[in-house]
């Protein structure tokens, strides 16, 4: 930029965070509880004003990156196309998996960010997202904004601009907690090795228990997941797989679109250490009662309705004669007995 624009003032500003930085310094992270009432009184920065975002132009040809190419066009809001940055043909169209009608398509960039916060707002969704936010399935069940805000697409300031009195602004405040709570923590040093099985299991969606499998299946195909399926796999891991958390959260931050390294590493860490453990069977039932999002994922289940479609272990050999397709299904990878989970051996 100042090579080719040498007569232009560059001048950053801090965006990463909802609260300016030099205050997040001194806030308190004991608890979420006393992060907040320690920045009660503390200003919240207006975004800037970006309505000319689009009139700087980088240059048409930059030879030392895409090595004498010239791309159609080459601005701050322009996104290369995958054929322009040397995927073939058969590498896009094995990257094209279709997706649920009801599933949110993604788009990076700013505009698309924009698009989908302005639509939130005209259709005053977002005083709703308490209610909505445990929804399995859904693309207006949460905001879905956190792709963009991961990527530096949106700010959070953008964001709290429009929903200051929404439940959104405590999620934002929430992220910045954990950006400074985390930062105290080095966790990934010594992260042992796990049982391959356990782990390819439920990476595959294939631990015998639907609605963790269903989960593990869309963060698979969509990279996304919803709060309540995010909290769903990450107990079973630690306390029916039993294994160590920190390999748990290094996949899902793989997987996950929208991962923000500390939300996650800190989410997976209170749940490691908290005494509460999930009855996966009483979530599934409260969560997905008529097995919707099961049979979404799960088109081996898609003929069982009821409590069987959450439990198909229990089905009888006559029962089980009938549903060919459960079939390619596997067993429970653990079993449950008088309401303690062990692994099957």
């Amino acid at each position: 930029l100042k090579r080719h624009h040498h007569h232009s003032a560059l001048r950053s500003v801090w965006g990463a965070t909802l609260f300016r930085e030099e205050d997040l310094y001194h806030a308190d992270t004991t608890s979420f509880a006393t992060f907040q009432a320690s920045l009660e009184n503390t200003q919240i920065d207006t975004p800037q004003n970006d309505e000319s975002f689009d009139i700087l132009r980088l240059p048409a040809v930059m030879n030392d990156i895409y090595e004498g190419r010239t791309l159609p066009q080459c601005s701050l809001s322009y996104l290369p196309s995958l054929r322009e940055l040397g995927y073939t043909d058969i590498e896009i169209d094995s990257s094209k998996v279709p997706l649920p009608s009801d599933s949110l398509f993604v788009r990076g960039g700013e505009i698309e960010g924009r698009e989908r916060l302005d639509d939130l707002v005209a259709r005053d969704l977002l005083p709703n997202l308490k209610l909505t936010r445990n929804a399995m399935m859904g693309k207006d069940s949460s905001s879905r904004l956190s792709p963009w805000i991961a990527h530096g697409c949106l700010s959070p300031r953008q964001v709290a601009n429009v929903c200051k009195d929404t439940p959104l602004i405590n999620e934002l405040k929430r992220r910045d907690y954990f950006m400074m709570r985390e930062r105290h923590f080095d966790t990934k040093d010594g992260v042992p090795r796990v049982p391959g099985k356990l782990v390819a299991a439920w990476k595959s969606g294939r631990t015998g228990f639907p609605i963790i499998d269903a989960c593990m299946r869309e963060l698979a195909v969509t990279g996304v997941l919803s709060s309540r399926g995010r909290k769903l796999v990450a107990s079973f891991w630690i306390h029916q797989l039993q294994l160590d958390w920190r390999v748990g959260a290094i996949y899902l931050e793989s997987a996950l679109l929208d991962c923000n390294p500390s939300s996650n590493w800190g989410n997976w860490r209170d749940l490691a250490h908290s005494s509460r453990t999930w009855d996966i069977m009483e979530e599934s039932l409260q969560w997905d009662p008529d097995g919707t999002y099961i049979k979404r994922w799960i088109p081996e289940l898609r003929e069982i309705s009821g409590h069987l479609l959450h439990q198909p272990w229990k089905l009888t050999l006559s029962q089980k004669a009938r549903y060919a397709m459960l079939l390619g299904y596997p067993q429970p990878i653990v079993q449950n007995r008088m309401g303690v989970i062990h692994p099957v051996r």
